[in-house]
């Protein structure tokens, strides 16, 4: 870069450089700041003195200003022209992944774009802002459909950061019942992405969601049983785990497995279903008690 700044004395090309890449790094840096301290910290000043610093076009008093109008911390009160004015900014400053994660909230609240701003809180979080990973696996009805193929990079990555966090967490009896609560549901979440990449980590993660009983991991696991492509088809395993789902008496995917088994298997597959049964006390439709009478079987 010296080269292009022949025309300075060396020492005080030097010295430029060094400011200007402290500077960038030191944007960066900023802009890394969560958003919930930001608002915090914004909420403490008054809407005029931010307002005045954005003017200068100071990138950090520009991100300030907009949380700040998103977020009502700066008004304290939530109003579409502020909404209006915070998403301007957040339009020019796409570069924070703040920006695209608050930017990609409003085109969810108040545009009805779930796509577009799917997609850019998909990219804020990918780029580490908790945040927004937090938001996506709070609210993920509305992004496993980006699961459906093998382009669902940035899902798994924030349902690893959210898992990661849980993990994290302190072991208060509090903080343990949350986790055990909570770290099956996002395992399971977790598990249906990686399965639809073809990745065999969902199997393990959906045998140990099953062994605490997460209400989604039986269906999921069940039919990677039947199809038999992440692991060797095992259709007896796939009866009991629909068995175990539960939902109705006659799951219809669980009949057309029972069709494809002889007497003896299903009968094994339905004592596979009640043993679990028994181990975790946790009963289904159908459990017939202790001891498994020979006539409560039922045969094709």
């Amino acid at each position: 870069m010296l080269e292009y700044m022949g025309w300075l004395p060396k020492e005080l090309a030097k010295k430029i450089i060094i400011f200007v890449f402290f500077n960038i790094v030191g944007n960066y840096c900023y802009a890394q700041e969560n958003i919930t301290a930001t608002i915090d910290r914004v909420g403490r000043k008054n809407y005029e003195e931010i307002k005045e610093c954005a003017d200068k076009n100071i990138k950090s008093c520009e991100m300030d200003l907009a949380i700040g109008l998103y977020s009502g911390a700066i008004r304290h009160q939530e109003k579409l022209e502020d909404i209006a004015e915070s998403r301007k900014i957040l339009t020019d400053n796409l570069i924070d992944s703040r920006s695209r994660f608050l930017l990609g909230l409003i085109y969810i609240k108040y545009d009805h774009f779930p796509t577009e701003g799917g997609a850019l809180t998909l990219s804020s979080c990918k780029e580490g802002l908790y945040e927004a990973c937090y938001y996506i696996t709070e609210n993920v009805q509305n992004y496993s459909y980006r699961c459906r193929d093998k382009s669902c990079y940035s899902f798994i990555y924030a349902m690893e950061q959210r898992i990661k966090a849980l993990d994290d967490l302190d072991h208060s009896d509090l903080s343990l019942a949350y986790k055990q609560q909570q770290l099956p549901k996002y395992n399971t979440e977790l598990a249906k992405a990686l399965a639809a990449r073809g990745d065999k980590r969902a199997v393990y993660l959906l045998e140990d969601a099953v062994d605490k009983n997460a209400p989604d991991a039986f269906e999921v696991l069940a039919h990677i049983y039947e199809d038999g492509v992440l692991v060797p088809k095992n259709l007896q395993r796939a009866y009991m785990l629909y068995d175990l789902e539960g939902r109705v008496p006659t799951h219809p995917e669980k009949e057309n497995v029972a069709w494809q088994l002889t007497n003896t298997e299903l009968n094994e597959a339905r004592k596979s279903s009640w043993r679990w049964q028994e181990a975790h006390h946790s009963y289904r439709p159908g459990y017939p008690g202790r001891n498994f009478p020979e006539e409560r079987f039922i045969y094709h």
